[in-house]
């Protein structure tokens, strides 16, 4: 086998699609950009930190209904 380098977004698919995501899109540039969700424990105490310009944190903890 020969070595080819992949765009990112087929590395992206050659590890699966099995993950949740939200496909978001940039008000000023109008890209499209994927987020993937991964849930942990739960936790009985919340985490404090901060969050990016879509919402989202790899730290922060948010409530679960």
């Amino acid at each position: 086998m020969h070595n080819q380098k992949l765009s990112p977004k087929a590395k992206m698919f050659q590890q699966g699609l099995d993950n949740a995501y939200f496909e978001l899109e940039s008000t000023s540039n109008k890209q499209l950009y994927r987020r993937y969700i991964q849930f942990g424990e739960l936790k009985t105490q919340p985490v404090k930190g901060g969050f990016d310009s879509f919402g989202l944190s790899k730290k922060s903890t948010i409530p679960w209904f």
